[in-house]
């Protein structure tokens, strides 16, 4: 497991509510149907948006808890760069304001928090010493 500093822990606690809470939101006004226009529009199927808000409450769950954060995302990155693919394709250029946000901010998560079989943190099976300059 990482060592990180206390202010580094905080600020990643911080950033990871703030992400959850926005998924939270965006994954509810998927599953009530508030995007299935823009969706539609896209020509994908009548589910896919459900899907994806279902996709974004899990992960909004997982980024509340430290040993799930870093996996949740990373699943939630991947739904990030799905939609800026669809807004360059579509032309929308500036609704990849969000998801660049996102990615920046995602990404910091990921790191910070890692993964169960994070190399940098030595701990799993095999894993030889960690060179610390």
């Amino acid at each position: 497991m990482t060592t990180t500093s206390k202010a580094t822990n905080v600020a990643l606690w911080i950033v990871s509510a703030l992400l959850a809470g926005f998924f939270l939101a965006a994954g509810a006004a998927k599953l009530i149907g508030v995007f299935d226009e823009p969706f539609h529009g896209w020509g994908f199927p009548p589910e896919f948006p459900a899907m994806i808000g279902t996709i974004e409450i899990a992960g909004a769950f997982g980024l509340l808890f430290k040993r799930t954060a870093g996996w949740s995302s990373i699943a939630l990155l991947a739904v990030v760069f799905g939609a800026a693919g669809i807004h360059l394709v579509h032309q929308d250029y500036m609704l990849l304001i969000a998801p660049a946000a996102l990615t920046v901010a995602l990404g910091l998560v990921a790191w910070g928090r890692g993964t169960p079989w994070d190399t940098r943190a030595g701990d799993w099976p095999g894993a030889g010493p960690t060179f610390t300059p």
